[in-house]
């Protein structure tokens, strides 16, 4: 981008577009931990009444009652020869266990989708770097730059040992 004059600018980090943008990416790292957070309340919600109903089943009789009694399978029966078998507790059953399920697959889809948008926005190499660069300043020349090889620590430039001279 160049000026009325002719000389080219550079584009400024303080910018305040870049500021919006790096907010929205907080707010959007924000909303994922969130997310990520209400699902493992609402998952661990669901286990507690789950192991607490497998504690005390007499507890949980009433509610499967009206249960059976809402569903309108408290008069559903299986008649072979002259025994009349009560279906309508396992079909209860079944559906309360259903619904369990679709509601454990919804808390663990929210902790996922939590996770993705919160390493969507935060995530990228190219966000980390701006932060870096704004927080520590530019990256030094290639002469003065400081060496992370893998397994040895960085050495600062000024407790580098000079260079023998090339022979001749």
């Amino acid at each position: 981008m160049m000026d009325q004059t002719g000389t080219e600018l550079k584009p400024d980090s303080t910018f305040p577009l870049q500021a919006v943008h790096q907010g929205l990416r907080a707010l959007g790292g924000l909303l994922g931990l969130l997310a990520m957070l209400f699902g493992i309340l609402y998952a661990s919600r669901i286990f507690n009444r789950l192991f607490a109903a497998l504690k005390d089943p007499v507890a949980l009789e009433t509610t499967f009652q009206q249960w059976t009694h809402t569903l309108g399978l408290s008069e559903l029966s299986l008649q072979i020869a002259e025994n009349h078998i009560p279906l309508g507790n396992l079909f209860t059953i079944l559906v309360l266990g259903l619904m369990l399920l679709l509601l454990v697959w919804l808390a663990l889809k929210l902790v996922i989708t939590g996770a993705k948008v919160l390493a969507w926005s935060l995530g990228e190499r190219e966000a980390v770097k701006q932060i870096l660069e704004h927080s520590l300043g530019k990256r030094q020349s290639g002469a003065s730059r400081v060496s992370n090889s893998p397994g040895k620590a960085p050495v600062p430039p000024s407790a580098r040992k000079p260079s023998a001279a090339p022979k001749s």
